[in-house]
């Protein structure tokens, strides 16, 4: 008897619990933000072996997943996810840890943001030390969503924007400078 595959049973649509809404959502948070990752990381995914293929498999497996998992809700339950989803947004956060380490202190997004473009703007802007060497540089360089590399200098970063290699200016620094 050949091998041949067999048609899947019409799936039963149960009812849709909202803690199940909710992993429904984020699910789909996930699918979304998994796309937006492979578009954004395209060129570094390509330089790793076989990382283009498993972010590629990641998305179409996490895709057909949360099309079953559709199949099995309600036509009227479906139109109302639809409805709401125009008006939804999904967040990702870092939670307030519950102790804080006495070395270390929390600090919200938009205030560190604002403290660390600060520092920049007027430490920075005309420095011409070398950043590997200055303690500005080195809390900058942990608090920054830029990197930097070894040789470059925070005053030519723009720290409010996206910033590629081409927008770098590389300063060479004597090893023995004060």
């Amino acid at each position: 008897m050949p091998d041949e595959k067999k048609a899947r049973a019409p799936t039963e649509r149960v009812r849709l619990y909202a803690a199940e809404t909710d992993s429904v959502f984020a699910l789909i948070a996930s699918q979304m933000e998994l796309e937006k990752a492979k578009r954004v990381m395209e060129r570094r995914l390509r330089t790793i072996p076989g990382a283009w293929r498993d972010v590629s498999m990641l998305c179409s497996v996490l895709s057909k997943l949360i099309d079953r998992i559709l199949e099995t809700v309600p036509i009227d339950k479906l139109q109302q996810l639809q409805r709401n989803m125009k008006y939804m947004s999904y967040r990702v956060y870092m939670a307030k840890p519950v102790t804080i380490p006495k070395d270390e202190i929390v600090v919200s997004g938009e205030d560190m943001e604002v403290l660390t473009r600060y520092a920049h703007e007027y430490s920075c802007i005309a420095c011409d030390k070398d950043c590997n060497k200055c303690e500005l540089g080195k809390a900058l360089d942990h608090t920054m969503i830029q990197s930097r590399k070894r040789n470059e200098s925070w005053s030519w970063i723009n720290g409010t924007e996206d910033y590629t290699d081409s927008d770098a200016m590389q300063v060479d620094f004597e090893e023995d400078s004060p």
